[in-house]
């Protein structure tokens, strides 16, 4: 009968560490995902260049809504098409 005990206990305890280690694993994954979430996803705005004064550019954009004061952006000239002649 005591074997038993023992064997129970032994059980038990296991069955204690597999859930602490899920309960680990679920905050693991869930911080991984929360960090990665985190990262600023860039937003795509169609611009059409007004102006350009040495350095300075002014352009007007299409869902400007998007874009905040300070917000560091990336511009990449559309590339033009190549035409063809006969």
């Amino acid at each position: 009968m005591r074997d038993n005990r023992k064997y129970d206990y032994e059980i038990r305890k296991n069955v204690q560490k597999e859930k602490a280690m899920k309960k680990v694993f679920v905050i693991a994954t869930a911080l991984a995902i929360a960090l990665s979430a985190g990262v600023v996803v860039a937003a795509k705005v169609k611009c059409t260049v007004d102006s350009v004064d040495g350095d300075k550019v002014t352009m007007t954009c299409e869902k400007a809504d998007k874009l905040t004061v300070g917000d560091k952006v990336t511009v990449k000239k559309k590339k033009d098409k190549a035409l063809e002649g006969c």
